[in-house]
């Protein structure tokens, strides 16, 4: 029976024979990008008192790979359902998405997409010049 490589398994694969000059470089590409992002979403973020905008964050990629996390939402933008009730919704993913009551005002994904090509013509640079490094 034969194992089918998956694309995440084939990048997991060559990230891992990266050397250690190459990663580094890599991941401060990928940080310095994800902070770039999250700028971008905190000025897309519609105005709601601050709390949205101030939720959008970059966290470490703890996944033992390469990378860094843009999250929002979060405590800053949880919310009770109805007064008085226990049940809580994160209002970030209302604005994001839309609710039965609420259009959608996309702020996060659209400012991804304006952004992807970017963030991977940038690892890229960053790839080619400390492979270039090293092999010298």
């Amino acid at each position: 029976m034969a194992i089918k490589v998956t694309g995440r398994q084939l990048l997991r694969k060559t990230l891992a024979a990266l050397p250690k000059e190459v990663k580094k470089d890599l991941q401060a590409s990928m940080t310095a990008s994800a902070h770039e992002l999250a700028g971008k979403i905190r000025a897309a973020a519609p105005k709601d008192g601050g709390n949205l905008a101030a939720s959008v964050r970059v966290e470490e990629f703890n996944r033992g790979g390469i990378g860094a996390l843009v999250k929002a939402g979060g405590p800053l933008t949880t919310r009770p359902v109805r007064e008085g009730q226990s049940a809580t919704y994160d209002y970030a993913l209302a604005q994001e998405l839309g609710t039965q009551e609420q259009l959608a005002q996309p702020f996060f994904f659209p400012s991804y997409r304006r952004q992807k090509a970017k963030i991977k013509t940038k690892a890229s640079k960053a790839v080619r010049a400390a492979v270039q490094r090293v092999q010298k």
